[in-house]
């Protein structure tokens, strides 16, 4: 199952964030990323969405873990953020793609990860399944976080890219 899930990329330029302007089309290759497109909003800036991932998000934010997958109500993996919330410094471009295109009261709210809380993150630990045995993260997660990585990487240095994602 899975959310649907958007996301824009932030640059730290001239002293404010500002949403990268072009699209990164090494993510296209992957076929869970893709232009944003809604039945009642076209975004006017690049955002993203992604296939409906349940796996991809609990490790973004340890959002939708069902009961099931909770154990000893800990995250079945560690999620490499735990923070909700817009960034106070958010720029007006993402701003206006979130508000034009999220559900908060339904589905979560944002959350924003660094370039470097992505390379330093440790995509070896695995999630524990409901046996409390360690297991590894699917092959599949594994590449689009690494394409995710691997295209930031060329827009810039790891604390002047951010990625803003929600949920919609």
């Amino acid at each position: 199952m899975g959310k649907d899930t958007a996301f824009a990329i932030e640059t730290y330029e001239k002293d404010q964030w500002q949403i990268e302007r072009e699209w990164m089309n090494g993510l296209f290759k992957e076929a869970a990323f893709h232009p944003l497109q809604l039945v009642h909003y076209t975004p006017s800036h690049p955002v993203y969405g992604i296939m409906r991932m349940s796996e991809f998000v609990a490790i973004l934010c340890g959002d939708g873990n069902t009961e099931a997958d909770i154990i000893d109500d800990e995250f079945w993996c560690i999620p490499i953020t735990k923070n909700f919330g817009l960034p106070s410094d958010v720029s007006n471009q993402v701003l206006e793609e979130f508000n034009n295109s999220s559900d908060p009261d339904n589905y979560g709210k944002p959350i924003c990860i660094t370039l470097r809380q992505l390379i330093e993150y440790d995509f070896t630990s695995g999630w524990n399944n409901k046996k409390q045995e360690k297991e590894p993260f699917s092959d599949n997660v594994l590449k689009l976080f690494n394409c995710l990585i691997n295209e930031l990487i060329k827009i810039g240095t790891p604390d002047k890219v951010r990625v803003i994602f929600w949920f919609f």
